[in-house]
C-alpha cells in the first residue's frame, strides 16, 4: 500500500514537472522572439545573438527533459 502511495506521488510529482517546463519552455520562446540584434553593432549585437542561441538551447533542452520523462517514467 505504502509503495503504490508513493509511486502515484512520484507520477503526479513528474506531470506537475512536464507542466511547468512545458509552460517555462512556451515563455523562453516568446522571450526569444524579442531578442533581436538587427539594430545592434559590435560586441553588443554577439552579446544578444549569443543570448539568443542560450535561450534556444534551453528550449531544446526542456522539451528533451519532457519527452525523456513522459516517454521512460509515464
Amino acid at each position: 500500500v505504502q509503495g503504490y502511495k508513493s509511486l502515484t506521488e512520484l507520477v503526479n510529482f513528474l506531470k506537475e514537472r512536464i507542466r511547468i517546463e512545458r509552460i517555462h519552455c512556451k515563455n523562453l520562446g516568446k522571450l526569444s522572439q524579442k531578442i533581436s540584434s538587427k539594430l545592434e553593432v559590435g560586441t553588443l549585437a554577439t552579446a544578444m545573438e549569443r543570448m539568443k542561441v542560450a535561450v534556444a538551447q534551453s528550449m531544446a533542452l526542456l522539451t528533451l527533459i519532457v519527452f525523456v520523462v513522459k516517454r521512460t517514467v509515464l
